[in-house]
């Protein structure tokens, strides 16, 4: 609730106007939306979930409305030259910056360009990152208003531990992986877990292992990861309600999956399930990271690279995690007012970048530059489908304008090397437009 505090206030002090909140994906925006839901409702504020280009549609008073970055650049595309809307606009929030890819700045900086000499309030969050100041000057935070945390700034301890394989990416691999996980889950016995994997079909074969290792531990233990309090009735009378008999095996030892193949019923009760504390570990692919909505006290990341099978599933590649995605996977451990445990097992060669980055916080680099013709398709479209083949050209002044709203600016001239921008030749941002073009 504290969270909406800001939104509150400046309602109550603009009773016409409105706050807007902007995130990186549309999967961040359905969980931001499930968890501000009920908040907002007790504050008497009115959350809107905007899906399509109507975010500066009229009927903003006294509402908070929450969209994807993709969906900001496209209304933004839609409103013309003059939007009406913003002229009632109090607050923009922007969520995970951390996570600012081409759609996320395009859309920032052209609204920061609407906004101009409007009195709208720009706010602002991200997770650790090891230069934040360019972040803060393109957004124009004053440094009394601008506050960087490092990693290990937190009001309750945090631990990150890593365990190193040579063994290749292959299920040996995750058979070594196995023990290790087991002795973190039992050093963590009265917290729940959240296990990352790969992909799916990694699930079931990692929850077989364990409950092979807490045989092995303890040739009594029948109930696996169930907790000792949890009654063997209720349990039962949960697992009834599954429509996939083949989780029952898994759930009885108190182990569940989180994935798209899971059916939506079945995947519903499971996190209750885990909610409620009557299951202990949840094991979940890689890429649900984005999109699972829970907790817990331990996260395990068995692993740290992946196979990319190409579109004719022929083309096998071996790629490593996104440093993001790790940095989403760490942040399942973070609950407010506990301690969190982060278990990291991956090859000896990546330790060093991983553990640096996690303790140090995240590198932030524009990709404006690697996302093809978007910024001149954005101009041709924010002009509308009856424009003239020649008012559809697109000037290289129009292109420079737009640049120089980005965080692109900032970090060519902090980083040219990254952009391939030479220095002591013309003007940096007009180097950046050619290759723009």
């Amino acid at each position: 609730m504290d969270f909406l505090s800001p939104h509150r206030k400046t309602l109550h002090e603009n009773p016409d106007g409105w706050v807007l909140m902007i995130s990186p994906r549309r999967n961040l925006v359905a969980e931001l939306v499930a968890e501000l839901r009920d908040p907002a409702r007790s504050l008497g504020l009115r959350l809107e979930l905007c899906e399509n280009n109507e975010v500066f549609n009229p009927g903003t008073r006294k509402s908070v409305r929450i969209a994807s970055a993709a969906v900001v650049l496209d209304s933004l595309a839609a409103s013309g030259e003059q939007i009406a809307s913003l002229k009632e606009l109090k607050l923009v929030v922007l969520e995970n910056l951390d996570i600012l890819d081409a759609d996320y700045e395009l859309a920032v900086s052209v609204l920061r360009f609407k906004c101009h000499g409007l009195p709208v309030r720009f706010v602002g969050s991200s997770a650790s990152l090891n230069d934040s100041g360019d972040l803060a000057s393109w957004l124009q935070v004053d440094n009394s208003a601008f506050y960087n945390f490092r990693p290990f700034d937190r009001d309750r301890p945090f631990t990150i531990a890593t365990k190193t394989f040579m063994t290749p990416l292959s299920s040996a691999l995750y058979k070594a992986m196995a023990k290790p996980a087991h002795s973190a889950l039992t050093a963590h016995s009265d917290q729940p877990a959240i296990i990352f994997v790969p992909s799916r079909n990694h699930c079931r074969s990692v929850a077989m292992d364990l409950i092979t290792e807490c045989a092995l531990a303890d040739l009594n233990n029948i109930r696996g990861f169930v907790p000792p309090h949890i009654d063997q009735n209720e349990l039962d009378f949960r697992m009834a309600k599954l429509q996939d008999r083949t989780l029952f095996d898994l759930i009885s030892k108190g182990i569940g999956f989180f994935h798209e193949k899971v059916g939506k019923g079945d995947r519903a009760l499971i996190l209750q399930m885990y909610i409620e504390g009557i299951l202990r570990v949840l094991i979940v692919p890689r890429y649900s990271c984005w999109t699972l909505p829970v907790r817990a006290g331990v996260v395990i990341i068995m692993g740290t690279q992946y196979v990319f099978f190409g579109e004719d599933k022929s083309d096998r590649q071996v790629r490593d995690y996104e440093l993001e995605e790790i940095v989403r996977m760490q942040g399942r451990a973070i609950r407010p007012g506990l301690d969190g445990h982060l278990h990291l097992f991956c090859h000896p060669d990546a330790k060093g970048v991983f553990t640096r980055f996690l303790n140090e916080g995240l590198p932030l680099e524009s990709s404006l530059l690697g996302a093809g013709s978007l910024v001149t398709d954005w101009i041709q479209k924010s002009r509308g489908a009856d424009a003239s083949v020649k008012e559809r050209v697109v000037k290289k002044q129009e292109i420079h304008k737009v640049l120089s709203w980005t965080f692109l600016r900032h970090r060519i001239a902090s980083n040219p090397v990254y952009y391939d921008i030479k220095r002591g030749g013309n003007d940096a941002l007009w180097q950046a437009v050619e290759k723009a073009l």
